[in-house]
């Protein structure tokens, strides 16, 4: 099936945001990076998230030097350009499923591919109106200096996103906002915004929340639920039936019997383990692990543990000793894991081992051969 591309970017997500306003629910905004795990699945995975009921794609244009992203799309974009993936096959990608389904369709990406796109940005801004893409999302790009973005954008009526956080004063919004914004809560406290596309603005469905009523500009138009304020979207998500993933940590510690490598080596991935048994954590759902040891143990980064014992030479991982306070712990590891699930906090099950143990004893955990604590 091939749709004819007529109507403009801005036109898309109008359209797009509409649609759900009339059917009385939240806009949906899937991700995906293009290229990963190959070129040729993006197209097929695009698919399947429009017939699964997402209402705009975000494209995202793999990047070396990612500034904002976390270790997931990191490593997809890693793969993505190890493919041979560039901005115009993204282009191309972006085209095919717009001429295919006539879909609203963002590229989200760095300035400097668009900037050093053959031809430059009004090239860019033409192939990409040509090819049915709404607009583009830059992460590192300020309303301040998206003069040169604008002069190629605004005539082929493509949508720029601004970035802007909770903090930002409502006089720089409207300085960088010429037109109504659609506003998305974002991961990290950010708000999304369509700074430049035309919304119908007649009202939004349903029960507003909290930070839906706040004043800003741009109030009273559609909002998208994407990543990020936990708490609200999760007990708005849950009211329509869907799921919002929320980042916990998790606290660990153990202790071990000498300062030697085998020791230490033995002791973290125990710990490492019970969590993980006791959690069901997958790698890939890992933002980073933060290890901390006390003062006499420093025959082995702990972190070691984690990259040869459980193979997640992936996950971000740092080691740091422990505050040398008197009469402490002595001969301890502790770990921090940042995790994203869909857990409740009090869901989550912190792991002490050993003599450790005494540290937290709401959050013991007793291993074959531990002396129950408080036996003699």
């Amino acid at each position: 099936m091939s749709v004819t591309v007529s109507v403009t970017g801005t036109e898309r997500i109008a359209r797009a945001f509409r649609r759900a306003r009339e059917e009385q629910r939240l806009a949906i905004v899937v991700y995906l990076t293009v290229g990963f795990p190959d070129l040729a699945a993006t197209i097929p995975l695009a698919r399947a998230a429009l017939d699964g009921g997402a209402d705009v794609l975000e494209l995202g244009v793999p990047f070396s030097d990612p500034l904002a992203d976390g270790a997931t799309v990191q490593r997809a974009s890693e793969i993505a350009l190890r493919s041979g993936t560039t901005l115009a096959r993204c282009v191309a990608e972006a085209g095919r499923l717009a001429g295919e389904r006539d879909a609203t369709v963002l590229l989200m990406g760095y300035a400097n591919p668009f900037l050093r796109y053959a031809g430059g940005l009004a090239a860019f801004a033409r192939d990409a109106a040509k090819a049915g893409i709404a607009g583009i999302i830059v992460p590192d790009l300020p309303a301040e200096e998206s003069a040169e973005f604008d002069a190629a954008l605004d005539p082929q009526r493509l949508a720029r996103t601004d970035l802007y956080a909770p903090t930002t004063g409502r006089r720089r919004k409207l300085r960088g906002a010429r037109a109504p914004a659609h506003d998305a809560p974002d991961r990290g406290r950010v708000r999304r915004e369509h700074a430049r596309a035309r919304f119908d603005s007649s009202g939004h469905c349903g029960r507003r929340r909290r930070w839906e009523r706040r004043p800003r500009h741009g109030r009273g138009r559609p909002r998208s639920a994407a990543r990020g304020r936990a708490s609200q979207l999760r007990r708005l998500a849950r009211r329509r039936g869907e799921g919002v993933m929320a980042v916990r940590g998790i606290r660990g510690a153990t202790t071990v019997a000498r300062n030697e490598a085998g020791a230490i080596y033995e002791g973290t991935l125990e710990l490492l383990r019970t969590i993980v048994q006791l959690n069901g954590v997958r790698p890939e759902d890992v933002g980073y692990i933060a290890f901390t040891v006390t003062d006499d143990l420093n025959a082995a980064f702990p972190a070691d543990a984690a990259r040869a014992g459980l193979g997640w030479t992936a996950v971000p991982l740092i080691c740091g000793r422990e505050i040398p306070v008197p009469e402490s712990l002595d001969r301890c590891v502790r770990v921090l894991i940042a995790w994203n699930t869909a857990k409740t906090q009090a869901d989550v099950r912190h792991v002490f081992l050993h003599g450790a143990r005494t540290l937290r004893p709401a959050w013991a955990v007793d291993l074959p051969g531990d002396t129950p604590l408080g036996v003699p």
